[in-house]
């Protein structure tokens, strides 16, 4: 008879607290300062069992947060998979080893835990970090008849047989002063020991560093790395940039379906990191749909997807996270697309807790991005195609010819990864999408662009930048309107100003300041501009009647306050004056 005792049915119960007091742990530690949540790490009970616990993602940036050097205390309770997550997320720099950030992290973990960091050298061989040495160093091995004073001086040996130095011979750029003294250190600090813990392993490392071949050991270290990073959402950037292909609305709409997370990648019961979620901003529906989760699988796997996703990118950007400041814009610009993405499944619906919550469980994460990136390119490619065959770039034109916010608008557009232009919202110029407002914005922009550009084909008039003068189409437009009034050559050329005296009086209501433009002035323009186009107005107001509006409002702005006598032919941007006559 087997008599189970009370201790044993206990045990679960007591191990289930633990962890779950862990996950309360981990979430605290996200939400306190820095300092805070170095001091809460290394008062707990069990400070080891905590780290440890901490998912590798959060670890890095909690290091970062708290200071390389101030967060030692930590970087020595560090587990061999974090150590290891540390190293192959900073030290590369695309497909190359950056020596003066493997020089610091190094460093770093040799003066956190120096017996550990032989020990995690030996037993896990990375490759890297011989040819790290390979790079660094020079070894000539003597015979007993040898003589070492024949040696620079700059060589030392720890056993009259090996001779060593630090070496820059095979770097492809000079270090600087501060990672020249960091790299002595490291290097030194690690033969030393290394030697005193086994000499035998000693002498076969320094044998080995003297047979490694460069290349293949970078490109096996990087092939490892590669492997090892994978399982976090790292992807090797020419994979990684797949994230902003433009999902086929085929495959997209092929049928409703579950996230299913790949061996490789995640399984349901991975802790996901903290970061990334606490920083997604509430005001999305992304946000809102994780709210309403009321699966803890199902809101655990989603999180694990979302930081997979966000490393994706951070891998097809080619960024370097060292602060919270440069996670959170990768975090943003995933759930600004998310966010396209569910808007444009909502269509004209508005958002109800029900419908958010099945798109968000039924549409994989990363598609979702996509196909809300496939919505940014639509409108790039139709940029793409109209510019190669407007009528402004076959004569020669800028794109500063469309003024200062539409140039902008087009440009940041056309891009390999288009950006909005946020004129400076929230003290930012560019940002990415947001939402489907922004990319209508756009759109509305580059339609009423390509209606000017074509109806401008049709002007009789010989459009042509002159020397010392700005062309936009708003000047452009404005001068030959005038030019016309003043039954001036059809040409585009500078007007005298003291034959636009009478045309400017007529612009206006009141005398300067004046307050409004002469709604007779309006119709004018328009009729002139129907005249020239062969469109009616009601054409011209269906296509470009607020660009017209617009423009009108640009000449109140720039001339509203300003008296006949006061003008100044070099200040005036919407017409071309000349003081010659």
């Amino acid at each position: 008879m087997n008599i189970i005792k009370h201790s044993d049915i206990q045990a679960p119960s007591i191990v289930e607290k633990k962890l779950t007091a862990l996950k309360h742990l981990r979430k605290e530690l996200v939400g306190l300062s820095p300092e805070e949540a170095l001091d809460r790490i290394i008062s707990c009970e069990q400070p080891i069992a905590l780290v440890h616990s901490i998912p590798a993602q959060d670890f890095l940036m909690l290091v970062h947060d708290i200071g390389p050097e101030d967060a030692l205390p930590i970087l020595s309770l560090a587990s061999t998979k974090q150590w290891q997550y540390m190293i192959d997320v900073q030290v590369w720099k695309r497909d190359r080893l950056c020596i003066s950030e493997t020089t610091k992290w190094l460093h770093l973990m040799m003066k956190a835990e120096p017996n550990r960091f032989i020990h995690w050298f030996l037993n896990e061989d990375p490759k890297f970090f011989y040819y790290y040495l390979y790079q660094n160093i020079d070894i000539v091995g003597l015979q007993e008849d040898e003589d070492f004073s024949d040696l620079p001086d700059t060589f030392f040996s720890l056993d009259n047989i090996y001779y060593i130095s630090l070496s820059d011979a095979r770097l492809e750029q000079p270090l600087e002063r501060e990672t020249e003294e960091l790299r002595e250190e490291l290097i030194t600090e690690f033969l030393k020991r290394l030697a005193a813990y086994d000499h035998y392993e000693y002498q076969k490392v320094l044998v080995n560093i003297s047979s490694v071949l460069a290349a293949e050991f970078e490109e096996e270290s990087f092939r490892l790395k590669n492997s090892q990073l994978e399982s976090y959402g790292f992807l090797s950037f020419d994979d990684a940039i797949a994230i902003y292909q433009p999902i086929p609305e085929k495959h997209f709409f092929k049928g409703k379906r579950k996230p299913v997370v790949a061996s490789k990648t995640a399984t349901p019961q991975m802790v996901g990191p903290q970061y990334p979620i606490q920083m997604i901003s509430r005001d999305n529906y992304f946000a809102e749909a994780l709210m309403l989760m009321d699966s803890e699988e199902s809101l655990s796997e989603l999180h694990v997807h979302f930081a997979h996703l966000c490393n994706q990118i951070i891998s097809a950007d080619a960024i370097s996270i060292s602060s919270q400041d440069t996670l959170k814009q990768v975090v943003n610009k995933a759930c600004g697309y998310i966010h396209i993405a569910i808007e444009s499944l909502l269509a004209e619906n508005a958002p109800n807790p029900v419908s958010l919550k099945q798109i968000v469980l039924n549409y994989p994460i990363k598609e979702l991005f996509q196909w809300g990136y496939s919505k940014v390119l639509a409108v790039k490619w139709k940029a793409d195609s109209w510019y190669r065959n407007s009528f402004f770039k076959e004569h020669g034109l800028k794109l500063d010819f469309w003024g200062e916010k539409w140039f902008m608008m087009v440009w940041t557009n056309a891009l390999k990864r288009p950006r909005y232009f946020a004129e400076f919202e929230k003290g930012q110029l560019y940002r990415e999408f947001q939402k489907m407002s922004d990319i209508q914005t756009v759109e509305n922009a580059l339609t009423q662009m390509i209606a000017i550009d074509e109806m401008i084909s049709i002007f009789s008039a010989n459009i042509h930048p002159i020397s010392g003068y700005q062309l936009t189409f708003q000047n452009l437009l404005l001068t030959l309107f005038a030019r016309d009034s003043l039954s001036l050559s059809p040409t585009l050329e500078p007007i005298p100003v003291t034959q636009f005296q009478k045309f400017y009086e007529s612009m206006w209501i009141s005398d300067p300041p004046h307050n409004s433009i002469q709604t007779a002035f309006k119709q004018s323009f328009i009729d002139w501009f129907s005249k020239q186009t062969r469109f009616d107005t009601n054409y011209l107001d269906h296509r470009i009647g607020s660009v017209l509006d617009q423009l009108f409002d640009d000449i109140l702005a720039e001339l509203g306050n300003v008296p006949f006598h006061s003008l100044s032919p070099q200040y005036v941007n919407l017409f071309w004056l000349t003081s010659s006559v």
